[in-house]
């Protein structure tokens, strides 16, 4: 920045032509060097940068303004003040105004009886008066309550926004005597005493972290620890009460007492009640009480006073019934109370099963008759086995014997360990039960034995001899099946279903297959009516059956199959070079002039109501014109004219297997046509027609194919 051409010494003008400055000295090229005393008043001040910092200015010069070209910021610097940047400099921080009005008040004037302390931490001012050192300040100033003399009352008034006669003494006036009843009497070692003679109103909440509440020292409720209050009474800890439970701290008193009884207990879903610390608890779930732990002592349980079970006698548990003790349980043995006093189940309400250890004894009236286990033996003793038996009976063959005598019923299991004699017996099923005889395995057989002739078993449907009798044994050394009236069924799947069945003609009927030797050897299976199959492959009969199928080899009398003498024209089987059909994409109509060439043109007449299945063509061709041709094959149905009269015979095509395509001279093939569709059904009298064309040939080809035909039919 230069400066303003000086017009005299000590003068220093604008470019506005004022004068603001003064000229200390003149510098190079009569300019100023801006050394200058007072204010420096213009619209702009213009500092040259500087690629370096000016020197420092000796004590007492001054400081230097100066701005560094490596960043364009403002500097100042002088003797005192070290280089501090201007152009950033924003005002004094809140920091920094603290710092200064805080020392300002704490150290500043006269404060006589006032402290001040300025607290730099925080920004605050603390003061604290002394009034005693307050200027004019005298003794006599003091003041205490019992100083204070009653010259009246005060009728109204509110202190700290509330109405005194309302918040404090309940009244219209205030007293010194109601003051020192109703409000704060005494305040002694952080304990507040509250004495009334009335009610204490207008206070909600009392808080502190080491609050007790009580009526002296021995006796309080004590809120000191978080989340616990403590019930102290006679200077113990008594009850507790935290955030999962009400509970004695030492495990030293009682629920309630003999004669301060609680009315109920209520717990919740899941609640229990622990003894012991485990020892034995009674849990609540889902409608059901579980005792665990050791003994439960009770004299008695049961529904009511003429219903329980007794545990009172020392040895014994006794069953009482309406009153009634019935049964007795002892370590003994499992009895009545009296002597023929109970009966073990009744005739509805009977037990399942009776177990018995071995060598057990079961005794009737005393011992009179006894049936006594020993070594897979029962034996009946003191008494004659008569009448119906009842249980088990196992004896030899006399005890046996004794059965013969009457009717006998046994309801268990009859177990003979020689023969059994019974002469002419019926064993007959009581109703609604089952007979059953088990016999050994292979080496001991249920065996009955009879006379050389004939013996068997026999079973009727009612007890009227010689009404659906049912008879199976054996008659001479054959085997011997008898049914008078029904059929002999075989029955599998939990009979649900007849396997195999012999009726009274002696028809066998079987509802599944015949296996020959073994399941996976032969089968000879129905597949439907009138079908049969070995194998999987269907039985074909003599005659003209329906799914019967023909194999029928198509015969050419020429020795070539067709000559095919121009492209694009169809030629059929068997009529050597005449093209009649056309060269339309199928086969075209026989014409009514050339119908007289039917017989020519058909191939198969259908003799029964058929279906066409497939042919199988094996053929090559040859020509003395072309070794390769494009072939396209053609099928057709038709109904033959049969009385002579020339007409128009329509070609119907059959849809077949696409074997159209290029092949070559002299090369052998074989291609299989499977037939579809509506025109490949046939009625009687319906003939078939195979024809063969080329395409992409020429005129007078000679192309000449060589071959045999099979056609495939089923009869419908």
């Amino acid at each position: 920045m230069k400066s303003p051409k000086i017009k005299g010494i000590g003068e220093v003008a604008t470019e506005y032509g004022a004068k603001v400055m003064k000229v200390i000295k003149k510098g190079l090229l009569g300019r100023s060097l801006f050394d200058f005393y007072g204010d420096v008043k213009a619209n702009a001040l213009r500092l040259k940068e500087s690629s370096s910092a000016p020197l420092t200015p000796n004590d007492k010069d001054g400081g230097v303004v100066y701005v560094k070209n490596s960043d364009g910021k403002l500097y100042y610097k002088s003797n005192e003040v070290s280089e501090v940047e201007l152009s950033s400099h924003t005002g004094l921080s809140t920091e920094e105004v603290q710092d200064i009005a805080g020392a300002l008040v704490a150290t500043g004037g006269t404060k006589t009886g006032i402290s001040v302390v300025y607290q730099d931490g925080t920004g605050d001012v603390d003061f604290v008066v002394d009034h005693d050192a307050a200027t004019n300040f005298t003794a006599d100033e003091h003041f205490t309550q019992s100083s204070i003399t009653t010259v009246g009352t005060i009728g109204t008034g509110v202190w700290e926004g509330t109405t005194i006669k309302t918040a404090f003494i309940g009244d219209d006036q205030v007293t010194e005597d109601k003051l020192a009843d109703t409000l704060l009497a005494e305040i002694d070692a952080n304990t507040l005493k509250i004495s009334a003679s009335g009610a204490l109103t207008g206070v909600t909440s009392i808080e502190n972290t080491s609050l007790t509440v009580g009526r002296d020292s021995d006796n309080f409720i004590d809120f000191s620890t978080d989340n616990v209050t403590k019930f102290v009474v006679d200077s113990a800890n008594k009850l507790a009460l935290d955030t999962t439970a009400l509970y004695p701290p030492a495990s030293n008193i009682a629920l309630g007492s003999g004669s301060k009884q609680w009315t109920d207990l209520f717990l919740g879903d899941g609640g229990v009640i622990n003894f012991n610390n485990g020892n034995i608890t009674l849990t609540h779930t889902n409608n059901e009480l579980t005792l665990t732990g050791d003994i439960l002592n009770l004299t008695r349980v049961g529904k009511d006073a003429s219903r329980y079970i007794d545990f009172y006698t020392a040895g014994e548990i006794v069953f009482r019934g309406s009153g009634v003790a019935a049964v007795k349980l002892t370590s003994a043995a499992l009895r009545p109370v009296v002597d023929g006093g109970a009966a073990l189940g009744s005739p509805s309400e009977s037990w399942n099963d009776l177990f018995l250890d071995s060598g057990a004894k079961i005794e009737f009236d005393g011992g009179d008759v006894k049936i006594q286990h020993s070594s897979n033996v029962l034996t009946i003793s003191g008494g004659t086995l008569a009448s119906d038996v009842t249980g088990d009976v196992t004896g030899n063959a006399d005890t046996a014997t004794a059965l013969t005598s009457g009717d006998k019923t046994i309801n268990g299991d009859l177990t003979v360990s020689d023969t059994l004699i019974v002469g002419d017996i019926d064993l007959t099923s009581v109703a609604g039960q089952s007979l059953t005889i088990t016999a050994g395995d292979y080496d001991n057989p249920l065996s009955i034995v009879g006379g050389d002739s004939k013996v068997f078993t026999r079973y009727q449907d009612n007890g009227t001899a010689g009404t659906n009798l049912i008879a199976i044994g054996a008659l001479g050394d054959d085997s011997y099946f008898r049914n008078d009236e029904g059929s002999f069924k075989f029955y599998v799947a939990n009979d649900a279903t007849v396997g195999a069945e012999i009726n009274q003609s002696g028809d066998l009927m079987l509802t599944g297959d015949i296996e020959l030797g073994h399941a996976s050897d032969t089968t000879i299976a129905r597949s439907g009516a009138g079908t049969v199959t070995i194998e999987g492959k269907e039985i074909q009969f003599q005659g003209v059956n329906t799914g019967q199928y023909i194999e029928y080899p198509i015969r050419v009398f020429d020795s070539y199959s067709f000559y095919i003498y121009n492209d694009d024209y169809w030629y059929t089987l068997g009529t050597t070079s005449m093209a009649l059909l056309g060269s339309s994409t199928a086969p075209g109509n026989l014409s009514s002039s050339s119908s007289k060439y039917q017989s020519r043109v058909g191939t198969y007449t259908a003799l029964e109501a058929c279906t066409l299945k497939k042919l199988t063509f094996t053929f090559y061709w040859s020509s003395s014109v072309v070794n390769s041709a494009d072939i396209d094959f053609g099928f057709s149905k038709f109904t033959p004219i049969t009385d002579g009269t020339p007409a128009t015979i329509t070609m119907n095509a059959i849809t077949a297997t696409d074997h159209n395509g290029t092949y070559t001279e002299n090369a052998p093939y074989q291609v299989e046509f499977t037939f579809s569709g509506g025109n490949a059904t046939f009625a009687a009298g319906d003939a078939f027609a195979f024809h063969m064309r080329t395409t992409g040939g020429s005129s007078g080809q000679r192309v000449i194919v060589y071959g045999g035909a099979v056609l495939s039919i089923e009869l419908n």
